[in-house]
């Protein structure tokens, strides 16, 4: 025999529990969820849910540790009610991040909080897109990892973007982004982010400009070459360009407004004389063309010699 299925929500996320009941076209399971006064929480079950298949849909999200309390004294309610299987159902594991030893003595809090779900009772635990996939290692019951990518694809490509580019907002999501870059065959943007403490990460204004820059002129974005090898070609190339473009020398940002062929110089000998001089000291004596060549056949002894 079949056992029923029972949909319970927590204070969480209550809009998304009716969202599926109302697919499901079941009815939402009624209890009571309230506090004391000094803050502790309690729960008392209205119906009967003996030999049920209970689904307790609880984001453990802000705030974390009160959605965390209110879903583990509710999964003991349901078990001690004699609910035939407890399928917890997190959207969002809240202590994900904290799932490895980053620095000395600190906690692994996912790990602590998947002991505390299985000693509550729950039997099996449905989730999505969790910080590290490893995480389903610290739970000894059945997990159920699921993933937005094919809703959000299918959205992407209805939309009918141009010139897509997919952004990775740090180097752990670079995979994530690739997988999706490829099947909307779209370009990739990775961010260099750099964590200086919790919830703080370096910002490198003059970087982010250049970058935005780029993206606002995709597909029409060239590289930039100065003609000239002096130190003046080189700072009049440069001008008006973002400083992250010049320091690198990667075409990380588009060239600037005025027309690179505008400031190349004109095409000069090897020998270093200009072409327009080369052919006009043909025609030209060589005291007027050069003066400073008169001035020295003045002063050389074979010029100020008298013939014999």
């Amino acid at each position: 025999m079949k056992n029923e299925m029972k949909v319970f929500s927590g204070n969480g996320n209550p809009v998304l529990a009716r969202a599926i009941c109302h697919y499901l076209h079941l009815a939402m399971g009624e209890w009571k969820l309230s506090r004391f006064s000094d803050g502790e929480v309690y729960c008392q079950i209205l119906e009967n849910v003996r030999g049920t298949d209970v689904f307790v849909i609880q984001p453990t999200c802000h705030p974390v540790n009160e959605n965390i309390m209110e879903l583990l004294i509710a999964v003991d309610a349901m078990k001690r009610s004699s609910a035939a299987r407890i399928t917890a159902v997190i959207p969002y594991y809240g202590y994900a991040r904290q799932d490895r030893k980053d620095k000395p003595r600190v906690p692994i809090s996912a790990k602590l909080v998947a002991d505390l779900l299985t000693a509550a009772g729950v039997d099996r635990l449905l989730t999505m897109e969790l910080h590290a996939p490893a995480i389903q290692g610290f739970f000894d019951l059945p997990v159920d990892h699921l993933f937005a990518a094919p809703v959000l694809l299918d959205w992407v490509e209805r939309q009918r973007f141009e010139n897509l580019t997919i952004v990775s907002p740090d180097a752990g999501g670079v995979e994530r982004a690739r997988a999706f870059a490829k099947k909307l065959e779209a370009g990739l943007v990775i961010i260099d982010k750099r964590r200086v403490e919790a919830n703080v990460a370096r910002d490198d204004e003059r970087h982010r400009r250049g970058c935005g820059a780029d993206l606002r002129h995709r597909g029409r974005h060239r590289r930039y070459r100065p003609a000239r090898s002096s130190a003046r070609s080189r700072r009049f190339a440069t001008k008006g360009r973002p400083a992250c473009s010049a320091a690198s020398r990667t075409p990380c940002c588009p060239a600037p407004r005025w027309s690179a062929s505008r400031a190349r110089p004109r095409a000069r000998r090897r020998d270093g004389l200009d072409s327009a001089v080369r052919r006009q000291s043909a025609r030209i004596p060589r005291s007027r063309s050069f003066p400073w060549r008169a001035s020295w056949e003045r002063r050389s002894p074979e010029s100020t010699a008298t013939p014999r």
